[in-house]
């Protein structure tokens, strides 16, 4: 089976694709993530750019690599970011029966939106911006740097020059967003 993005057809994703190994190391970043959604750490300079708006975060979906993660890998970290992350709208929109929350119910009920977090006013459509465009590549680098043993830029550095096995993967990127926030399933 194969789906179409414009004009290009690719293979389809399973929609069960399971990681173990993914999902605990997952686990192991959510802390830094959830310092990101804060706005206690910033140290790829993401957060500031997105808070800046206009060009600047334009370009920071250009900036979004999916490192040495093949399309299935980039699409279940991305979908477990959104459940994760975006619980409320998971529950509301169509994100897919295998994909729970890691965290334990309470450890961070609502992860966004908090009073003093930098989403606290964002919008449903700003937050799905927020986990693809800032949380997304944040923890493909921490991945990267936990896997290959190295420090943060020596992994952001890596994953900027890695070359994506997929020519499709910012537009997938793009377009599971986009499906995403409409409540039907991604294009991929």
């Amino acid at each position: 089976m194969h789906s179409k993005l414009g004009a290009l057809e690719q293979p389809k994703l399973d929609p069960n694709y399971e990681n173990d190994e993914l999902k605990f190391l997952l686990s192991t970043i959510y802390p830094r993530l959830y310092e990101t959604v804060a706005g206690a750490q910033d140290e790829g300079g993401r957060l500031t750019e997105f808070l800046k708006g206009g060009k600047a975060r334009r370009n920071l979906a250009a900036r979004v690599s999916p490192g040495r993660f093949n399309r299935q890998e980039q699409s279940y970290i991305s979908h477990m970011l959104q459940a994760e992350f975006l619980p409320d709208l998971v529950t509301t929109k169509r994100l897919g029966p295998k994909t729970t929350r890691i965290s334990a119910p309470g450890e961070h009920d609502t992860p966004m939106k908090k009073e003093g977090d930098v989403t606290e006013h964002f919008d449903d459509q700003m937050r799905l911006h927020f986990v693809t465009e800032v949380l997304l590549p944040e923890t493909i680098t921490r991945l990267t740097m936990d896997m290959n043993k190295c420090t943060y830029k020596e992994a952001d550095e890596q994953v900027e020059r890695m070359e994506s096995n997929s020519q499709f993967w910012v537009d997938e990127i793009l377009a599971a967003r986009e499906s995403f926030l409409e409540g039907r399933a991604s294009a991929s």
